[in-house]
């Protein structure tokens, strides 16, 4: 399954890449809504090889996921891998200036079903499409629309995303 979006938002390209990369706000949002989530690297600054073991609960199961940062190009892009039990996704997030104070976000999730049970999720996935695509494509403008003050993980679902990967 994929989800494809692009937004654009009035906002300078460098500020929005500071609110989407505030990783350490998307990692205290997350525990806040009952995930547990632990950075797993040892790199001082953001960058390529950043990775994160995460559980979570979902349908009654506890879910546990492994994400990795495997490109970071400030401010235009930045793409996850994550692998869960029977599942994998890349999640690549592009920042292109449209002009000095405006530019678009696209998000690209592409997820794959490695084991026949876990093709199980298909169906499930297909009925919350509708769902699924637009709290996708709510988090790319909610980002920065609904961002005020110091840099922080305000608008991002980072719990609806891991659905998404899941």
């Amino acid at each position: 399954m994929q989800f494809t979006t692009r937004e654009d938002i009035e906002a300078p390209i460098e500020y929005v890449f500071g609110v989407v990369s505030d990783f350490e706000g998307f990692q205290r949002q997350a525990m806040r809504r009952g995930a547990e989530v632990a950075r797993c690297d040892d790199l001082s600054a953001p960058g390529a090889g950043m990775r994160w073991d995460a559980a979570f609960p979902f349908r009654g199961k506890r879910r546990e996921i492994k994400i990795e940062m495997v490109d970071y190009i400030p401010p235009n892009q930045m793409v996850f891998v994550s692998q869960m039990t029977g599942m994998s996704g890349v999640l690549s997030m592009d920042l292109l200036a449209l002009s000095r104070g405006a530019h678009a976000v696209g998000h690209d999730d592409r997820d794959e079903a490695a084991k026949p049970v876990s093709k199980a999720f298909g169906p499930v996935n297909e009925a919350c499409t509708g769902q699924s695509e637009q709290a996708f494509q709510g988090a790319g403008g909610g980002v920065c629309q609904d961002h005020r003050g110091p840099v922080s993980a305000n608008g991002l679902k980072v719990a609806d995303d891991i659905r998404l990967v899941g």
